[in-house]
C-alpha cells in the first residue's frame, strides 16, 4: 500500500484477500471483489450454482467498500425534493422503493447466512444547518409521505436535546441502516468461496477488454484469458479497465475524507447514521463510542472531483474538526483523531447506478455515488436476473441501463 494512503477505521478488521495471483478461462469474470463484485457472484450462484465464476481484484485496500462511513441509506445522492424536481414523482417512488427493498434484501441475506457484520436497522437523521436545507427537509418529508415512506420532523429544540448545536430542523428516516463494511464484504466472500466453482485471485491488474459476440478477451498483467462474459464492478476505477470504457466517460471519481475519534468520554445519544449540509457532511458513532465523520469537500476548490489520490487532505481534516466543535455538544471535550483516511467514490453520468450490458458480453454493476452499501447487493441480484433472462423490475432496470447514458 502507498505510504500516503491511511487505512480506514474499519480496516482494523483484516480484509480477506487471495494468495492466488493468476486467473484461468471460465464462464464469467467479475472484476472487483468489493461488496458489488461479491454480491454479483452471490446472486449468480443463486441462479446457477454450477456456473464457473472467477473474481479478481487489484490493490483491494483502495476499494470504496472498505473506506466509507458504514451508512446503508434509502434513496439516492439527490434529496427527495431534488429527485422529484429532476425526474418526477413516479421515478422518485420507483427509486425509493428499490432502495428500501435493497436494504431489506441485505438484511435478509445477513440473517440467512449468519454474517456477523454489526448490521443495525436504526434509522438516519438528516439535519439542516441553514434555512434552505430546512425548507428542503420539510418538502422532502411531504414527498416521502406521499410515496409511502413517512418520516418524522424534528424542530430546533428537539434536535438540541439530541446533542447537536446550530441545527434548524431535521427529518428522521426509520428505514435506513448501518453496517461494518469490511465484515459484510468478508462474510459474503467467505460464503461464495464455499462453492468449488468460484475462483478468487488478488493482485491481478486488468489492462484491457476486447469484447465480441463470442466472448471477451481479457488482457491482464498475468496474461490473456477468455471468458463468456465479464462483469465490471470496480466503481471509480472503471476507466482503467479498458480503453473502450474510459472513452465512454461513465463515471467521475470523487474523494471523500473521513476521520474517527478516540472513544468519547461521554455517551452520545445519536449513534446511528446522520448527516448535515445537504449530505456533504455524514457521521455515526461506532460501537466503541467513537465519532466517525466525513465530508466537507464542498468547501474547497474543485470539491475533490476527478481525484484518484487517496492521501488525506489536511484542509479537510481541519474543516471536519471545526465542524464537530461547532455542531456537536461534547461537554467541552477536545477530540483526538487517530484515524483519518480518504475513499474514492464514483458519480455516474446518469445520477443512478449503472446495472446491465454496456458492450457485447460486458456488464456493469457500479456508479453508486456514495450509496453503494445500500444498493450494491440488490444491484447484483438485478444484474444476475438480466444475464439469465429471469424476471425483474423493468421500471428500475431502464433507469439503471448504462446503454441509455454513455457517450458514444
Amino acid at each position: 500500500m502507498d505510504d500516503q494512503i491511511s487505512p480506514s477505521f474499519w480496516m482494523k478488521e483484516k480484509i480477506l484477500t487471495a494468495k492466488k495471483k493468476s486467473i484461468e478461462d471460465n464462464n464469467i469474470l467479475i472484476i472487483g471483489s468489493g461488496i458489488s463484485g461479491v454480491s454479483c457472484a452471490f446472486s449468480l450462484l443463486n441462479k446457477n450454482s454450477q456456473m464457473g465464476i472467477s473474481i479478481v481484484d487489484y490493490e483491494v485496500e483502495k476499494s470504496a467498500s472498505f473506506r466509507n462511513c458504514g451508512h446503508v441509506l434509502l434513496g439516492s445522492a439527490e434529496s427527495p425534493k431534488a429527485l422529484l424536481s429532476l425526474h418526477g414523482k413516479e421515478v422518485t417512488k420507483t427509486i425509493w422503493q428499490f432502495s428500501h427493498d435493497a436494504c431489506v434484501k441485505l438484511k435478509e441475506t445477513i440473517k440467512q447466512h449468519n454474517i456477523s457484520c454489526d448490521f443495525k436497522n436504526n434509522g438516519y437523521l438528516v439535519m439542516a444547518i441553514d434555512e434552505s436545507e430546512s425548507c428542503e427537509i420539510k418538502s422532502s418529508l411531504e414527498i416521502l409521505s406521499e410515496i409511502g415512506f413517512p418520516g418524522e420532523f424534528y424542530d430546533h429544540d428537539q434536535v438540541a436535546k439530541l446533542g447537536f448545536k446550530k441545527i434548524l430542523a431535521a427529518r428522521y428516516d426509520p428505514y435506513s441502516c448501518q453496517v461494518h463494511p469490511v465484515k459484510l464484504r468478508n462474510g459474503l466472500l467467505n460464503f461464495i468461496l464455499e462453492n468449488e466453482n468460484i475462483t478468487y485471485s488478488s493482485g491481478v491488474k486488468v489492462l484491457d477488454l476486447e469484447a465480441s459476440v463470442d466472448g471477451v478477451k481479457v488482457i491482464t498483467d498475468q496474461g490473456t484469458r477468455f471468458f463468456d462474459a465479464v462483469i465490471v464492478a470496480c466503481n471509480a476505477y472503471t476507466p482503467f479497465i479498458s480503453r473502450s470504457l474510459e472513452a465512454k466517460e461513465l463515471v467521475v471519481p470523487f474523494k471523500g475524507q473521513i476521520m474517527t475519534s478516540q472513544p468519547l468520554k461521554h455517551p452520545f445519544q445519536v449513534t446511528y447514521p446522520h448527516s448535515f449540509d445537504h449530505g456533504y457532511m455524514y457521521a455515526l458513532v461506532t460501537g466503541d463510542n467513537r465519532l466517525m465523520i466525513g465530508g466537507w469537500r464542498n468547501h474547497i476548490e474543485g470539491g475533490e472531483l476527478g481525484q484518484y489520490g487517496l492521501a488525506p487532505n489536511p484542509i479537510l481534516e481541519s474543516g471536519l474538526d471545526a465542524f464537530v466543535q461547532s455542531h456537536y455538544e461534547l461537554q467541552n471535550e477536545k477530540l483526538i483523531w487517530p484515524y483519518s483516511w480518504s475513499g474514492l467514490m464514483a458519480s455516474s453520468s446518469s445520477g443512478f447506478p449503472f446495472v446491465g450490458p454496456i458492450e457485447d458480453r460486458v456488464y456493469l454493476c457500479l456508479g453508486y455515488t456514495g450509496y453503494g452499501l445500500a444498493w450494491a447487493h440488490s444491484c447484483g441480484e438485478l444484474l444476475a436476473n438480466i444475464i439469465f433472462g429471469h424476471s425483474y423490475d423493468s421500471n428500475v432496470a431502464k433507469y439503471l441501463n448504462p446503454r441509455r447514458f454513455y457517450k458514444a
